[in-house]
């Protein structure tokens, strides 16, 4: 399960670098986005997902790692076990981000091998239409 969440990220990682311009400090102002992430989830200050650098360092740091929670919660969880037993499924993520719980979620569903017999329905919104591009 673990692989295929990284080669997700590994997809949307090489989009979201080609929408960055290609200037010598490219990689240190990725550097900086990530440290600053870190900062702001221990502050009440709010990111700003608006720059490519930005919504980069968010999938790089972080991406996996929640898709992955999000899986082994569904797994763990009767409860939520339950709701990915039915035939069909409706999910609405608001603050959607770069869709890190649904990428939890199909990969949770590819472990069960509900492929076949099994519809997802996703709706993802986010006040910050430039994830919907990312």
């Amino acid at each position: 399960m673990e692989n295929s969440i990284y080669i997700v990220a590994g997809n949307i990682l090489d989009s979201v670098f080609s929408g960055i311009p290609a200037v010598r400090n490219r990689d240190a102002k990725i550097l900086a986005k990530i440290i600053e992430l870190h900062e702001y989830y221990y502050s009440s200050r709010s990111v700003n997902f608006t720059f490519p650098e930005t919504r980069y360092a968010y999938i790089w740091k972080y991406f996996c790692c929640f898709a992955y929670v999000f899986a082994k919660s569904i797994e763990e969880l009767k409860e939520l076990k339950e709701i990915f037993n039915k035939d069909e499924v409706s999910i609405t993520s608001v603050g959607a981000g770069p869709g890190t719980e649904i990428v939890g979620i199909i990969k949770y569903c590819e472990t069960q091998n509900r492929k076949g017999n099994f519809t997802l329905n996703c709706k993802l919104r986010d006040s910050n239409k430039t994830w919907k591009t990312t």
